[in-house]
Protein backbone atom coordinates (compact mmCIF):
# COMPACT_ATOMS: atom_id res chain seq x y z
CA UNK A 1 0.00 0.00 0.00
CA UNK A 2 2.84 2.08 0.62
CA UNK A 3 4.32 2.09 -2.81
CA UNK A 4 0.67 2.93 -4.20
CA UNK A 5 0.40 6.05 -2.21
CA UNK A 6 4.37 6.72 -3.47
CA UNK A 7 3.76 6.27 -6.70
CA UNK A 8 0.55 8.64 -6.77
CA UNK A 9 2.37 11.06 -4.97
CA UNK A 10 5.36 11.27 -7.15
CA UNK A 11 3.03 11.25 -10.02
CA UNK A 12 0.65 14.53 -8.62
CA UNK A 13 4.47 16.03 -8.27
CA UNK A 14 4.60 15.60 -12.10
CA UNK A 15 7.34 12.84 -12.08
CA UNK A 16 7.52 10.77 -15.09
CA UNK A 17 6.53 6.96 -14.85
CA UNK A 18 10.37 6.43 -15.57
CA UNK A 19 11.14 8.45 -12.60
CA UNK A 20 8.65 6.93 -10.30
CA UNK A 21 9.31 3.07 -11.32
CA UNK A 22 13.56 3.84 -10.40
CA UNK A 23 12.49 6.03 -6.96
CA UNK A 24 9.91 2.93 -5.68
CA UNK A 25 11.60 -0.01 -7.27
CA UNK A 26 8.87 -1.13 -9.69
CA UNK A 27 8.72 -1.67 -13.06
CA UNK A 28 6.82 0.98 -15.47
CA UNK A 29 4.20 -1.39 -16.41
CA UNK A 30 3.32 -1.61 -12.76
CA UNK A 31 3.58 1.61 -12.32
CA UNK A 32 1.27 2.70 -15.49
CA UNK A 33 -1.52 0.11 -13.77
CA UNK A 34 -1.26 2.19 -10.97
CA UNK A 35 -2.18 5.24 -12.51
CA UNK A 36 -4.53 4.08 -14.92
CA UNK A 37 -6.41 2.05 -11.65
CA UNK A 38 -6.23 5.46 -9.83
CA UNK A 39 -7.90 7.59 -12.64
CA UNK A 40 -10.54 4.72 -13.06
CA UNK A 41 -11.25 5.56 -9.49
CA UNK A 42 -11.51 9.03 -9.98
CA UNK A 43 -13.88 9.18 -12.84
CA UNK A 44 -16.20 6.63 -11.11
CA UNK A 45 -16.49 9.07 -7.92
CA UNK A 46 -16.26 12.05 -10.10
CA UNK A 47 -13.28 14.11 -8.51
CA UNK A 48 -11.23 16.06 -11.21
CA UNK A 49 -7.28 14.78 -11.14
CA UNK A 50 -5.36 17.96 -11.14
CA UNK A 51 -1.24 17.33 -10.84
CA UNK A 52 0.50 20.22 -10.20
CA UNK A 53 3.51 21.47 -11.99
CA UNK A 54 7.18 20.84 -11.01
CA UNK A 55 8.57 23.52 -8.93
CA UNK A 56 5.22 25.16 -8.96
CA UNK A 57 4.49 26.28 -5.72
CA UNK A 58 1.78 29.22 -6.57
CA UNK A 59 -0.44 26.18 -7.97
CA UNK A 60 -0.85 24.77 -4.45
CA UNK A 61 -0.51 27.12 -1.83
CA UNK A 62 -4.25 27.33 -1.35
CA UNK A 63 -4.81 23.62 -0.37
CA UNK A 64 -1.82 23.37 1.43
CA UNK A 65 -3.16 26.05 3.69
CA UNK A 66 -5.86 24.46 4.28
CA UNK A 67 -3.71 21.52 5.24
CA UNK A 68 -1.36 23.71 7.41
CA UNK A 69 -4.91 24.96 9.40
CA UNK A 70 -5.77 21.65 10.15
CA UNK A 71 -2.73 19.91 11.49
CA UNK A 72 -1.77 23.61 13.40
CA UNK A 73 -5.60 24.26 14.49
CA UNK A 74 -7.23 20.90 14.76
CA UNK A 75 -4.44 18.27 15.74
CA UNK A 76 -2.12 20.22 17.51
CA UNK A 77 -1.46 19.11 20.95
CA UNK A 78 -3.06 16.59 20.95
CA UNK A 79 -2.82 13.10 21.45
CA UNK A 80 -4.64 10.81 20.07
CA UNK A 81 -3.63 7.27 19.83
CA UNK A 82 -6.43 5.68 17.43
CA UNK A 83 -7.66 6.54 14.21
CA UNK A 84 -11.02 6.58 15.81
CA UNK A 85 -9.85 9.53 18.10
CA UNK A 86 -8.56 11.98 15.29
CA UNK A 87 -11.79 11.66 13.01
CA UNK A 88 -13.97 12.02 16.43
CA UNK A 89 -11.63 15.13 17.04
CA UNK A 90 -11.60 16.18 13.69
CA UNK A 91 -15.38 15.71 13.80
CA UNK A 92 -15.83 17.78 16.82
CA UNK A 93 -13.34 20.43 15.20
CA UNK A 94 -15.21 20.55 12.22
CA UNK A 95 -18.60 21.35 13.72
CA UNK A 96 -17.79 23.15 17.47
CA UNK A 97 -14.66 25.34 15.99
CA UNK A 98 -13.51 25.72 12.74
CA UNK A 99 -17.09 25.39 10.99
CA UNK A 100 -18.25 28.37 13.32
CA UNK A 101 -15.36 31.06 12.20
CA UNK A 102 -16.54 33.38 9.23
CA UNK A 103 -14.37 32.56 6.64
CA UNK A 104 -12.24 36.09 5.83
CA UNK A 105 -12.58 35.52 1.84
CA UNK A 106 -16.37 34.17 1.84
CA UNK A 107 -17.56 35.59 4.46
CA UNK A 108 -19.51 32.72 5.32
CA UNK A 109 -19.28 29.93 8.05
CA UNK A 110 -17.60 26.88 6.46
CA UNK A 111 -20.51 24.66 8.23
CA UNK A 112 -23.04 27.10 6.86
CA UNK A 113 -21.64 26.85 3.27
CA UNK A 114 -20.96 22.92 3.71
CA UNK A 115 -24.62 22.55 4.63
CA UNK A 116 -25.97 24.54 2.16
CA UNK A 117 -24.13 23.68 -0.85
CA UNK A 118 -21.77 20.63 -0.57
CA UNK A 119 -22.99 18.34 1.33
CA UNK A 120 -26.46 17.31 -0.89
CA UNK A 121 -24.49 16.89 -3.84
CA UNK A 122 -22.01 14.74 -2.06
CA UNK A 123 -21.54 10.86 -3.24
CA UNK A 124 -22.03 7.80 -0.44
CA UNK A 125 -19.23 6.19 0.88
CA UNK A 126 -17.74 3.29 -1.04
CA UNK A 127 -19.22 0.07 1.20
CA UNK A 128 -16.98 -3.08 1.24
CA UNK A 129 -13.34 -3.27 0.62
CA UNK A 130 -12.19 0.39 -0.95
CA UNK A 131 -9.21 -1.66 -2.27
CA UNK A 132 -10.96 -3.69 -4.70
CA UNK A 133 -10.55 -2.93 -8.32
CA UNK A 134 -13.91 -1.25 -10.43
Amino acid sequence: MIEVKEVLRQWLCGQSRKAMARWVGLDRNTIRRYLITFQEYSRHRGFFIDPTRIRAPQDKGRVERAVQSTRDDCFAGEKLKTLEEARRRAREWCTTEYGMHRHTRTQRMPLEHFTAEEKEVLLPALSGNPTQPL
